[in-house]
């Protein structure tokens, strides 16, 4: 699975038909981060991973993978605990979607900004995209 994700970056975004998933490659600290996932941790400032959202543990290719996002009819739905946002935000799945969707560097989440932006559901569509 690991040989068409790029790795070399520290997060890759892979769309799959019933959720949308992260891979993630930490520089340091990769075993410390998957003791924390027990009791829940924030991936760079932005991804709340915990048992619950965890797809996989690789510890050869030291890279966790987990889920950030399900799926309603043609959209991707963002995980509300993930990204510690109160309202629904809707992603259109034809979209490109990478890691820069969601972090801002230093380690901001944009979606957690978005999210105290709006005061209701929020849909991304790709006639918004250009």
């Amino acid at each position: 699975m690991t040989n068409n994700l790029n790795l070399m970056q520290s997060s890759t975004i892979k769309k799959e038909e019933n959720r949308l998933l992260v891979y993630y490659s930490p520089s340091i600290n990769y075993d410390e981060i998957v003791r924390n996932i027990a009791y829940g941790t924030l991936i760079k400032g932005t991804f709340w991973v915990t048992q619950d959202n965890l797809i996989e543990v690789n510890e050869e290719e030291e890279y966790i993978c987990f889920r950030i996002a399900g799926t309603e009819g043609a959209y991707y739905v963002l995980d509300k605990k993930v990204f510690n946002i109160e309202n629904s935000i809707y992603v259109e799945k034809c979209l490109d979607i990478t890691d820069k969707w969601f972090i801002t560097y230093p380690h901001n989440s944009i979606m957690r900004r978005l999210d105290n932006l709006i005061s209701k559901s929020f849909i991304l569509l790709k006639v918004m995209m250009g």
